[in-house]
This record gives structure tokens, sequence and C-alpha cells, in this order.
């Protein structure tokens, strides 16, 4: 049993028998209480994309780009990211 309600043509076209798989995304309480417990102090962020792809892509991630064509796309994302070996 789901516990949200979902657009039944949406749910018809995707053909899903058991809406309960969709929960966990949109689970807005769970995302509610991370945001509260994130911290909100202003700070620098900014890194190199070696320190970025260190901490923020995990070994079998999916990755993907967007855009038109190979215009903008994050080149030097996805070499750091094969040098590391991820």
């Amino acid at each position: 049993m789901a516990k949200y309600l979902y657009n039944e043509e949406a749910v018809a076209n995707l053909r899903i028998s058991d809406t309960s798989v969709l929960d966990r995304l949109v689970d807005f309480e769970s995302a509610r209480a991370a945001h509260l417990k994130k911290e909100h102090a202003k700070k620098d962020k900014r890194m190199t994309i070696g320190e970025a792809v260190d901490a923020f892509v995990k070994d079998g991630d999916v990755i993907t780009d967007g855009g038109f064509s190979y215009v903008r796309t994050p080149h030097q994302a996805f070499y750091e990211v094969i040098r590391q070996g991820k």
C-alpha cells in the first residue's frame, strides 16, 4: 500500500501495479529532516575538481551529462572520474 497518492494516468502509463515503490522518491518528510540537520553557515565551498570527485562520486555511480551535443559538457570532470578509477 502506497503512503502517498499518485496521478492515476501517470501510474497507468508507467505500468506500475504497486505504487509503494515510488514512495521513496517523494519522501518529503525525510528530505525536510535532512534539510533541518544541514549546516547553513556561510562558508567557502569552492574546491578542485579532484576534491569534488573524491568527495561526491562513489564507486558504481552512474554519470550522465546534458546539454546540446557536446557543447558545455563537463569533460574535465569525466576525465577526473576516470583518473581516480571510480
